[in-house]
């Protein structure tokens, strides 16, 4: 046996002539990223693009992912390990409606960034929520700017941040009196990158010193994933295909079946509190109004000779069918099914959360016109080729008083003559009415809400007007082509340009990458 010198001799001189695989191979990298997500239509948009970011950021070299942040369902289902705190907790629309809530969001926002701090991620991506975002990314800059003095013996800390701050969905500068003034605030903020979900934001925001990028809007990655009226059922869109299934046996039966009005009350507690019951005054109205339309016509059609036989029953002048983005347990939709129990006509209810792209498809092929609180929901209308009317009424007086002097042309001059402010995408992009908007108390009457949903619901021409302007409302919204990998898919380029500027900051020396080996981070 040889002797133990010899042993360890013979054992180096292997090593150095053939040198292990974990020798030759780069240590593997981890990319960390803290998500903030504030509601449904958030949690959607993070959720794509998390999903994209994890494939993308594999392809360039960071194999090892982790989410850690505040998010829904659907970004647990994307990776987030767990949320912080409920995503619902940052759910408030409104200023006067903001006021009793600031004390539990003051502390929300303190447990936030402590969690960002403590994580130090590569990437801080901020969906929605701007305001509460905004604030978060203030004070994890300047804690970490306290640091680096504190590192330095109290010199002067660079504005060099380890972390890329990443902001999904544009302020609505287009839509505030002095709005690009505001985007000043962006910088401010510390915001790196914005992705932009308009083709008309990005020149604006780079005009104010914030890198951005248009990435396209989920109306087209949905129009792009599910053509128009797929109809392969699963555990998310089973309803949906029940409903769509109805309606297309209801149409062969009976070529003059009611007609289908779909409503959207919104997806936060206060604004289904505010726009239900004008639903339900409007929906009555309408009710009315066809009942003298069909009085109307069965006067002119008597016959001069007296008829003993009784009439025919009437089929209901319309259906209703509300949406919600969530299912049962949640606000939205046991508020909507109580409501549809005594709704003036027949009325179903329709979970189609954010990330159900294909359910919320097959919902939409059975809709023949909608009204929509201002939101998401008009984009994905006018994309799926249902003409609407988009409503929105503030849930506070004071609120609504704010919104009116902040507001470029809010409630002045009705819904086809505004001057400046759309709250609809489809009329933020064209730069006209193409679909009519009813915004505030002065405009979003049970009376006004009656008459623009009676017109897009029965009235051939007002339907055309919508429809045949879809696929090129489509076209604006998908992000542009650039090479081979690119595709027409939002969700993809988001994680592009997430990843272009990540590995700028990694080059300029300002990213920090953890070694998935050790956990240990160093910055490059």
């Amino acid at each position: 046996m040889l002797p133990l010198a010899a042993r360890l001799a013979r054992r180096v001189s292997a090593s150095r002539r053939a040198p292990s695989a974990h020798r030759l191979s780069p240590p593997r990298r981890l990319l960390r990223v803290w998500v903030l997500a504030g509601e449904p239509s958030g949690d959607a948009l993070a959720a794509r693009a998390l999903t994209a970011l994890r494939a993308e950021s594999a392809a360039r070299g960071d194999p090892e992912f982790t989410v850690d942040g505040v998010g829904g369902p659907l970004t647990l289902a994307a990776g987030l390990r767990e949320s912080l705190f409920p995503m619902d907790d940052l759910a408030v629309m409104g200023f006067a409606e903001l006021i009793p809530r600031l004390p539990a969001l003051a502390a929300r926002l303190r447990e936030a960034a402590a969690a960002v701090r403590a994580a130090r991620p590569d990437v801080l991506l901020t969906v929605d929520a701007k305001a509460f975002a905004h604030r978060l990314i203030r004070r994890v800059v300047a804690a970490r700017e306290r640091d680096e003095a504190s590192r330095r013996g109290g010199a002067s800390p660079s504005r060099r941040k380890p972390t890329l701050v990443a902001q999904y969905v544009a302020p609505s500068f287009w839509a505030w009196r002095g709005g690009e003034r505001r985007l000043a605030r962006l910088e401010r903020a510390g915001v790196d990158l914005v992705l932009c979900l308009l083709p008309n934001e990005p020149e604006a925001i780079r005009r104010a010193g914030v890198d951005a990028a248009f990435v396209g809007h989920p109306a087209a990655e949905d129009a792009a994933m599910y053509p128009p009226y797929v109809t392969r059922p699963d555990d998310a869109s089973a309803k949906s295909v029940r409903f769509r299934a109805r309606r297309t046996e209801s149409d062969a039966a009976n070529p003059n079946r009611p007609k289908t009005l779909a409503l959207f009350p919104g997806s936060r507690a206060n604004e289904i509190k505010r726009h239900l019951p004008l639903f339900r005054a409007a929906c009555e109205r309408m009710v009315a109004e066809r009942e003298r339309e069909r009085e109307r016509e069965r006067e002119r059609e008597r016959p001069l000779s007296l008829s003993l036989s009784p009439s025919p029953s009437l089929s209901p002048p319309f259906l209703v069918a509300f949406v919600t983005p969530g299912g049962p347990g949640t606000y939205a939709y046991d508020a909507a099914t109580r409501e549809a129990a005594s709704w003036p006509v027949p009325a179903s209810v329709l979970p189609v959360g954010g990330g159900h792209a294909r359910a919320r498809r097959d919902a939409f092929a059975g809709f023949d016109a909608a009204v929509a609180c201002a939101g998401t929901a008009a984009a994905q209308l006018f994309a799926n080729r249902v003409p609407h009317v988009t409503v929105y009424a503030a849930a506070h007086p004071a609120t609504e008083f704010l919104l009116r002097r902040m507001l470029l042309g809010w409630g002045e001059r009705g819904s086809g003559s505004r001057g400046g402010f759309f709250a609809g995408t489809p009329n933020v992009v064209f730069g006209e009415a193409v679909a009519p908007e009813l915004l505030g108390a002065a405009e979003a009457t049970p009376e006004a809400i009656a008459r623009e949903a009676g017109r897009v619901l029965f009235d051939a021409r007002a339907r055309e007007a919508q429809t045949r302007r879809g696929d090129a409302f489509v076209r604006m919204l998908e992000p542009p082509t650039g090479g081979a990998r690119a595709g027409r898919i939002p969700g993809e380029a988001a994680a592009r340009a997430i990843m272009d500027a990540l590995e700028r900051k990694r080059e300029g020396g300002g990213a920090t990458i953890a070694s998935a080996s050790s956990g240990s981070s160093v910055e490059t």
